[in-house]
């Protein structure tokens, strides 16, 4: 091959590349440009019981746990279809969980677990428009390589059952709340800026839309 053809099928080459990645490029940025991202902070108070009410055990009303940070979501599907938002959230858990021990009688008593949690944990959130029948909800999910993640579960119930429940923080244990929690409170298609309250029996939840960050 003469070096005039070499010079032609470099440049073609060099065209086809450059046109390639142009197109990439449009896509990647077109694809960026159509991620809506959100600061968020959903709140519970209250308590949490595996048996009997608050007035059975020795626990307090008004436990926390609340999660906050930032939500990616793709918003431009079909209206009728649901919208997913991912991210990774900070939880801090200060919950109560009634329970049930046995003495050395043979009887059965309430007593009470005050379970501590605090570290990051993957965030996935459902929202749906209300004349669906798909739910708004929320998962969470931790693993070690997130980093640390810091726990404690004291109170007067079984030591192996409260050993039991701190091995279960944070993504089995029920103190954790948000961990396939219905979220009935969001009732658009897609988040927006507000504070969305849901009381049910003197324990409350509050998904907060504080920004909408792009």
């Amino acid at each position: 091959m003469n070096r005039n053809k070499i010079i032609t099928l470099t440049a073609i080459t060099l065209i086809c590349l450059t046109t390639g990645f142009t197109k990439l490029t449009q896509q990647t940025k077109s694809s960026y440009n159509a991620i809506a991202e959100y600061e968020v902070r959903l709140t519970h108070t209250g308590y949490t019981s595996t048996a009997g009410k608050l007035a059975d055990c020795p626990i307090r009303s008004n436990g926390k746990v609340v999660l906050s940070g930032r939500l990616w979501g793709e918003e431009s599907g079909d209206i009728d279809d649901p919208v997913f938002y991912t991210g990774v959230l900070q939880i801090d858990i200060d919950m109560d969980i009634c329970s049930i021990k046995r003495l050395a009688t043979g009887e059965d008593k309430f007593c009470g677990m005050r379970v501590k949690g605090n570290g990051p944990v993957e965030v996935e959130l459902q929202t749906s428009d209300s004349s669906t029948n798909q739910e708004s909800w929320i998962k969470i999910r931790y693993d070690a390589s997130m980093g640390n993640f810091t726990k404690s579960v004291n109170g007067d119930c079984d030591l192996t059952e409260m050993l039991e429940e701190k091995t279960m923080v944070p993504n089995e244990t029920m103190a954790s709340i948000f961990n396939g929690k219905d979220l009935k409170m969001l009732t658009s298609r897609a988040l927006k800026i507000g504070r969305y309250v849901e009381m049910d029996g003197g324990i409350e939840t509050v998904v907060e839309v504080l920004r909408k960050i792009r």
